[in-house]
Parts: structure tokens; C-alpha cells; sequence
């Protein structure tokens, strides 16, 4: 993998590492949106929105995508110089990144 990643940056490498975690985690909740988000009272009865709803939910795990991408891009910068060849030479973050990731997230304000 190092020869074909001298080009990218680390916070790039780090993000290509855990991006699929932070995926599911994002999606994680999405379908009670769905349910929720699209219901509007109509004369004592719910009408569903469909699509509206399913907007909604690619909205929130957008956010959280974003959030989670500033959060990588910190968390980045923390790692050592072996971290740092690791992830060049194998492509993986170390066991505490993806911890430290969510953590940072939660700090993160999207304007």
C-alpha cells in the first residue's frame, strides 16, 4: 500500500481506515428517522411523507459524516510517527483512533 498512497495525506489515510465504521454508525438509527420524520397529523390521522422522510434521514447522516470527518482530521494529528508508518506501510489506525474519533465528533459544532 505505500507505494501507492505517497500522494495522500495522513488525515486522508485515516479517514480511508475507518470510513466504513463511521458509515454504519451513522446510518445507525436512521430507520426510526424514517418512521418518525415523515408522519404529519392530518385531521386526527397520520400521513406518511416517503420521500420527504428519507431526505431527512440522508440529512442526519450527512451531518454526522461531516462531524465525524472533522473529528478524523484532528485525531490525525495526535498520531505518533510509528502510528504514522504503520498506517502508510499497512493502511490501519491504531486500536485507539477510532475511540478517540467519536469522542472528538461529539465536540465538533457544524455551522
Amino acid at each position: 500500500m505505500s507505494a501507492a498512497t505517497p500522494k495522500l495525506r495522513d488525515e486522508r489515510l485515516c479517514w480511508l481506515a475507518v470510513e466504513d465504521k463511521l458509515e454504519r454508525r451513522a446510518k445507525r438509527g436512521t430507520g426510526l428517522l424514517i418512521g418518525f420524520s415523515g408522519m404529519r397529523r392530518r385531521r386526527g390521522r397520520i400521513a406518511t411523507g416517503g420521500l420527504a422522510a428519507q431526505d431527512t434521514a440522508r440529512g442526519f447522516t450527512s451531518a454526522k459524516m461531516r462531524k465525524f470527518a472533522v473529528a478524523v482530521d484532528t485525531v490525525a494529528t495526535r498520531l505518533s510517527a510509528p502510528e504514522r508508518e504503520t498506517l502508510r506501510a499497512t493502511g490501519a489506525v491504531p486500536e485507539w483512533f477510532l475511540a478517540d474519533v467519536l469522542t472528538e465528533a461529539r465536540k465538533v459544532k457544524l455551522r
